[in-house]
């Protein structure tokens, strides 16, 4: 295990695995870590539970992976999430005017905006449709 700025650090360890880098302290030599990382040349490890997983047996130590948090519109479709696009935020427009901006057939996007009312994402008023608060 080398940290960036080590005197080894880009050359392969013993076993013929690449160098694993740890960003601990900014320096000259960042830009070549960096560099390392990018190219597949060595794994970049941000705690002690990422090197388990490195040099623990094969299926031991496995990480999830890493996520901020959900948010409502991950799930979408990409589909749903063009029809959400184009659903404006203040004033309703009718579904037309939603297919127009998004570039969809109109029978796609009402029924898009029938799932997005479903998940309280979209609001249908006597105007049209806009979006909901948080959405």
């Amino acid at each position: 295990f080398w940290g960036i700025g080590g005197q080894r650090l880009g050359t392969y360890k013993l076993d013929g695995t690449p160098p694993t880098i740890s960003f601990t302290a900014l320096t000259r030599n960042v830009w070549f870590g960096g560099k390392l990382i990018r190219t597949g040349a060595a794994t970049l490890v941000t705690g002690a539970d990422d090197v388990l997983e490195l040099v623990g047996a094969a299926g031991t130590h496995l990480l999830e992976v890493r996520r901020g948090p959900e948010r409502p519109t991950d799930r979408l479709t990409p589909r749903e999430r063009q029809v959400l696009d184009a659903v404006p935020v203040y004033e309703p427009v009718p579904a037309e005017a939603i297919a127009r901006t998004a570039g969809i057939g109109l029978e796609e996007v009402r029924s898009a905006l029938d799932r997005l009312s479903e998940r309280s994402m979209v609001e249908p008023l006597p105007g049209g449709w806009r979006l909901l608060r948080g959405a």
